[in-house]
């Protein structure tokens, strides 16, 4: 595949970064590949461009990507995302856009100062101007929804089980009713438009590598510039109650899938609860064993994000970081001691009465 892309028209190419965009400026990097046969010049109308730059590094911003992180954009022909959309998803027709991403492990620390890879989104502005007719879309609106759709489908979000498309449907929804309020908040601070591309900090980008799994997808106001004023008080729009549960619930089982420690206090718990409902414990007892258990489950995750904090800022061997990773581990087993005794101190005298 890489040979037909490299066939593609010689075409600009640019590296943006947030300041270039006039946004605050964080450690992103966005890599914007043009390879049109009238440039930036659509049969719909120009590409906006920079406002696209801006959009999506805006939601890199929005959804607290990690940095430094990376992420390239590129906008082809009908006949390239055709050859694309056949040779990795069996479908030999064009389409709107197709997002590439890389597949890192959410559970894989990067090495210190390496980039987090997020992938490639490839836009065919021909087929999403005809898309963007049939949902009653202007041209610019289906770009923005391409680049925002990309974007989520690069960080994890997917739509083929209901369930998934409605999240993903959500999330879309929020980043929108945030860029608009963003927009609006904004709009008075400022007068000059965006910079022009060409001024954006420019050089050649190696042609990407293209993944050998892409995660395909299916698929405003006019935005204005911020100026330096204005981007000291940008703050990312604070993620919903919803939200903040279902990352509390991913934290958790992150815990279970890859500390084997933890699944062991699970199992323990479980016979916990087992001899519980068997002995018929009293509320009081009750709660002394769900106290228990919690603190020691709790003890672990807070163990477990110690440990990962640690190897992210001393990846190297390091005295004081091998002393905080067993000074956490130590809290967990001296609150597993304490269940330990407490148990014995519950469940040996419940039985007494039980049994004699």
């Amino acid at each position: 595949m890489s040979e037909d892309r490299n066939n593609l028209p010689d075409q600009p190419s640019w590296v943006v970064k947030p300041r270039d965009a006039q946004l605050p400026d964080r450690d992103y990097e966005l890599q914007i590949q043009l390879s049109l046969a009238a440039g930036d010049t659509t049969d719909a109308g120009p590409l906006p461009v920079a406002e696209l730059a801006q959009l999506a590094l805006w939601c890199l911003a929005q959804l607290q990507v990690s940095e430094p992180a990376e992420l390239s954009l590129s906008f082809v022909e009908a006949e390239a995302i055709r050859v694309l959309n056949r040779d990795y998803r069996g479908v030999d027709k064009a389409t709107d856009v197709l997002s590439f991403p890389v597949g890192w492990d959410e559970d894989e620390l990067l090495p210190a100062g390496q980039p987090l890879i997020l992938g490639d989104i490839v836009i065919c502005p021909e087929i999403a101007a005809r898309v963007a007719a049939s949902h009653e879309l202007n041209f610019d609106q289906m770009l923005r929804v391409l680049v925002v759709h990309g974007i989520l489908h690069l960080l994890g979000y997917d739509h083929e089980q209901s369930a998934d498309a409605v999240q993903m449907e959500a999330q879309e929804d929020a980043l929108f009713a945030a860029w608009q309020d963003w927009q609006q908040a904004h709009q008075s601070l400022t007068e000059p438009q965006l910079a022009p591309l060409a001024d954006f900090s420019a050089r050649p980008i190696a042609p990407a590598s293209w993944p050998a799994e892409p995660r395909p997808s299916a698929a405003g106001e006019q935005p204005t510039a911020m100026t330096a004023e204005a981007s000291q008080t940008y703050q990312p729009a604070q993620p919903s109650l919803v939200a903040k549960f279902r990352w509390a619930g991913e934290g958790f089982l992150a815990t279970v899938r890859t500390q084997p420690n933890m699944r062991i206090h699970l199992a323990v718990a479980a016979l916990a609860v087992f001899a519980a409902i068997i002995l018929g414990l009293s509320p009081g007892e009750w709660g002394l064993i769900i106290i228990c258990i919690l603190l020691v489950l709790a003890a672990e995750m807070l163990n477990t994000a110690i440990e990962a904090v640690v190897d992210l800022a001393s990846p190297q061997i390091q005295p004081k970081a091998k002393l905080a990773k067993d000074i956490a581990a130590g809290v967990v087993l001296l609150l597993a001691l304490g269940a330990v005794v407490v148990g014995l101190l519950i469940f040996i005298p419940a039985g007494l009465r039980r049994w004699f």
